[in-house]
């Protein structure tokens, strides 16, 4: 079995340099180059490459599926949840620039999550936006401040629904794809409980907001107590999000251990 030759050419299997096809003795390392313990065809070195890459590129995967666990699971902690957001981002970001290297279907649903997860950051904006209504609280009189709270939370409200809700759906479908029985189980878990959670606190809450806005301006002057009740009550509730946060994050580290199992196979 002779070298792999490319024109008149050989490629050394020892150091890959170029040599021409009557050399019997590579010019760049001196190593023979028709000993058959030697030859190693181009397409196995190419493949080897390409191998490399593609560890490489599972490895930035998992690392980003660790980062998309981690911000997922602190993601409910009022504390650290930025930290969780941010975490999330590198994460998404990571799979993102490394979709290519597994399924099509994968890599359709990396985008569509994206777009997704954007949108429900624009949401997040939108809402805290709304908070410039309360420039013009204080030259209002009493009622005019009474409708314009009211309308400002209900608005922020329903933004916070739509935000985390939307934000789920971004969080299943970005390893769907890739996700055996189980892990598809525990994404599905995990879109459901929080389509239940957070529409149960959004119905609640909105119910709840005309009566306590109502308490608020009940006498002569702002009584500013069943306000924030409001807001400890929404953290509180907030922690319900704990539920799909640790399905999520359950099923990302899964399929983590799987794709690192692949690479040391």
């Amino acid at each position: 079995m002779g070298q792999p030759n490319i024109g008149n050419t050989l490629r050394c299997s020892f150091c890959l340099g170029m040599n021409t096809v009557n050399d019997t003795i590579c010019s760049t390392c001196g190593k023979p180059l028709h000993s058959v313990a030697s030859t190693i065809p181009v397409e196995t070195y190419a493949e080897v490459n390409n191998s490399v890459r593609f560890d490489e590129d599972i490895s930035n995967t998992i690392t980003g599926l660790l980062l998309l666990a981690i911000g997922t699971a602190i993601a409910w902690v009022p504390i650290v949840k930025y930290l969780g957001l941010i975490l999330n981002f590198v994460g998404v970001i990571l799979i993102f620039l490394n979709r290519k290297e597994f399924n099509s279907r994968h890599s359709t649903y990396v985008v569509l999550s994206i777009v997704i997860y954007v949108t429900s950051f624009i949401t997040v904006f939108y809402s805290s936006s709304t908070t410039t209504v309360v420039g013009s609280y204080y030259s209002s009189g009493l009622a005019q401040k009474e409708t314009l709270i009211m309308n400002q939370l209900k608005g922020e409200i329903i933004a916070a629904v739509l935000s985390a809700i939307i934000g789920s759906i971004a969080y299943f479908f970005i390893t769907i794809a890739l996700q055996d029985a189980l892990g598809k189980l525990l994404l599905a878990c995990g879109l459901v409980s929080s389509f239940i959670i957070e529409l149960l606190m959004g119905s609640i809450l909105y119910d709840s907001i005309s009566t306590i806005v109502n308490n608020a301006f009940s006498g002569v002057t702002y009584n500013s107590a069943p306000i924030k009740s409001l807001i400890n009550n929404l953290t509180v509730l907030s922690l319900l999000g704990i539920i799909p946060d640790i399905l999520f994050a359950v099923a990302y580290l899964r399929l983590r251990s799987v794709l690192d199992d692949e690479i040391i196979a």
